[in-house]
């Protein structure tokens, strides 16, 4: 075997000689035949393929002194490092919960009874708990009340929202406040009191809160009613409902108010006190003073079937004036009236009119018509009818009647010696009489009657016999009522030489010539008290208002615009003028006459109204006066000599 030996040496003229080979022209290399060679050991081959000055360069490199580190470039390093471990400590300190405020570590609880008396001080305290590691600042404890809540503290004061301001909470602390109210509701009633506790936390603006809901159940209702009615009616006869409300509060209950459901077929009548303007089913009661009580009287008719019943609902609670009802109620209750069949029907019109209430003029004569009506299946005999005109207010020398007026007892009685047909009457009939009442003129009452009126009081009786011919009584009792109302009168005076004021200019009014005269006004009022009374008048174009006497009741005024003059009353007693002063007022206005106001009368004012409510028959009292306040009426000063008023010429 031969072995071929290449030294380090000679390997660069090899490789070239290889290469001068391999690009030359001519083919130089010849094939030759495989050879053997000779196993180099592996410790004796060099890497070949590296560059010798590459190697030499690291060699040098290696050789040189290594650079120091900067101060810059420490401080550097030590700023990273710094930043790194900030950024570890705050993650571990947020994350284990040591800087921040953990909602459900704020606790609120409330202290208090679960009942309590409706119109009693309700006292609770509200616990607020900061378990966090943090304070928590700028917070509130907000209470809102339910409708119908008053100030514990102060009589009167409505309550709906209260706000405690907190300054802080201090970490691991609690804080209490006291709170208190009145609540009113019905016995049983649960109330619903939120409480929202509103806090911040540090380096945020944003606002968190909880809440709670505290209920507290009413052991009773601060007022009670005591209702009496009759159990069962006619159906057309009369009812008559006393509502006693009274207070078991230990406090005034103001706003109060009482709204009755009536139910159908009932006709309401009248009421003491009167309800509401415009409504027949509210009742202003005003302050219930502790202790107190106050009663509303409702008389109607109810008209129904055999076996029926009808359903009056109460309902007692604070009234809000912008809604117009009822909002917060106190206590409700009901009555139950049945209906039944009666054996007789008594109607009784009055001037045709059948009603439980008339309002009848004075001085009006009163046809009444009675119609009494057998609802029996057997006969009815010996009928009999008797009224009762309670009331001295007509004219007794001028009642006619088909039956028997007895004037000691003011009775009427019709019997079957006076009306045949009360005799027998067949089952299904009817029977009719009459009496006629003549009224007093307001003259008459003025002064010495007050709220006039007439209760008829019939009460009806008879026999009969039942199916196994028993005999057997009937009777029913009815009332009617008639209200006069009063009468409200102007007296009206023009003035020139007496009254409050100066007047200056002659007297007979003169073209040319500029007069003053003094307007007197006073009012009568004749059996019954007026309210909100007001009288209006408007002055002429050719007429100045001057000035008008200052007067203790009521307001007086004229407004330009319009050039109307207004007189305001609260009130006008009953009697005004008659048995009492009557309310007056002059005022003084002036005039030039021109020459086509010659040979007729100035007119000073023009048309006149004059309106007010009537409390006793619940009317409104309107005169439309189409009397103006004329020289005319110059006759009446002390001075007046001659001349009927008309203006004059001068000279």
């Amino acid at each position: 075997m031969i072995y071929l030996g290449v030294s380090m040496r000679d390997k660069e003229s090899s490789i070239k000689k290889l290469q001068k080979k391999l690009y030359a022209k001519k083919d130089v290399l010849r094939h030759e035949g495989r050879k053997h060679f000779t196993r180099v050991p592996d410790s004796t081959v060099a890497d070949d393929w590296k560059d010798e000055e590459v190697k030499t360069k690291k060699q040098e490199e290696e050789k040189k002194p290594k650079k120091k580190m900067t101060v810059f470039t420490k401080i550097l390093i030590a700023s990273v490092g710094f930043f790194l471990l900030s950024v570890l400590a705050a993650f571990y300190v947020f994350s284990s919960g040591q800087n921040t405020v953990q909602h459900d570590r704020v606790g609120v609880s409330i202290l208090g009874p679960n009942t309590i008396g409706g119109g009693e001080p309700l006292l609770f305290d509200v616990i607020v708990t900061n378990d966090n590691q943090v304070d928590i600042r700028l917070t509130d404890i907000i209470v809102t009340y339910p409708e119908g809540s008053f100030a514990a503290d102060e009589d009167g004061v409505g309550l709906s929202k209260e706000i405690r301001p907190i300054d802080s909470i201090q970490a691991g602390t609690q804080t209490r406040e006291k709170f208190g109210a009145v609540l009113f509701g019905q016995e049983g009633e649960a109330k619903d009191i939120k409480i929202t506790y509103e806090y911040r936390v540090p380096d945020s603006n944003a606002i968190l809160y909880k809440e709670r809901v505290y209920q507290v159940k009413l052991e009773s209702s601060p007022l009670s009613m005591n209702i009496t009615h009759p159990k069962e009616t006619l159906s057309g006869e009369n009812i008559e409902m006393s509502i006693e409300i009274v207070s078991n509060a230990n406090k005034p209950i103001e706003n109060l108010f009482l709204h009755v459901e009536y139910p159908f077929g009932f006709d309401y009548q009248e009421a003491d006190p009167v309800p509401e303007q415009d409504r027949t089913d509210l009742f202003g009661l005003g302050t219930l003073a502790v202790g107190g009580s106050k009663t509303v009287k409702i008389i109607g008719t109810i008209n129904g079937q055999d076996d029926e019943q009808r359903v009056f609902r109460h309902r007692i609670g604070l009234f809000n004036p912008t809604t117009s009802e009822i909002e917060n109620t106190l206590s409700t209750d009901q009555s139950v009236v049945a209906i039944s069949k009666p054996p007789v029907t008594l109607t009784s019109t009055l001037n045709n009119r059948d009603a439980l209430i008339h309002v009848i003029e004075p001085g009006s004569n009163i046809r009444i018509n009675n119609i009494l009506q057998n609802n029996l299946a057997t006969q009815i005999f010996d009928a009999e009818v008797s009224a009762i005109l309670a009331g001295n207010v007509f004219d007794e020398q001028r009642l006619r009647t088909d039956g028997y007026y007895n004037s000691n007892t003011n009775n009427l009685l019709w019997q079957k010696s006076d009306v045949t047909g009360l005799g027998t009457i067949e089952s299904g009939a009817s029977v009719e009489f009459f009496a006629d009442v003549l009224l007093l003129t307001s003259a008459q009452m003025a002064g010495a009657v007050t709220d006039p009126t007439i209760d008829v009081q019939y009460v009806v009786g008879g026999q009969t016999f039942d199916f196994e011919n028993n005999q057997k009584s009937v009777s029913i009792k009815k009332n009617t009522k008639i209200k006069i109302p009063t009468v409200l009168t102007l007296e009206n005076r023009v003035l020139h030489s007496i009254g409050p004021f100066e007047n200056n200019g002659p007297l007979t009014p003169t073209v040319g010539e500029t007069s003053e005269y003094t307007i007197s006004w006073k009012l009568n009022n004749t059996t019954s008290e007026l309210k909100d009374a007001i009288m209006t008048t408007t002055l002429p174009p050719y007429v100045e208002y001057v000035q008008a006497q200052q007067i203790e009741n009521g307001t007086f005024s004229y407004n330009q615009q319009n050039r109307q003059i207004t007189w305001k009353l609260p009130e006008i007693a009953a009697g005004a003028g008659y048995s009492t002063a009557a309310p007056t007022v002059s005022f003084q206005v002036r005039v030039t006459p021109s020459l086509s106001q010659v040979d007729s009368p100035l007119d000073l004012t023009q048309d006149r109204s004059l309106r007010g409510f009537d409390t006793f028959s619940e009317t409104l009292r309107i005169i439309n006066d189409t009397e103006k306040d004329t020289t005319r009426l110059l006759r009446l000063d002390p001075s007046y000599k001659s001349g009927n008023g008309n203006v004059i010429t001068g000279g």
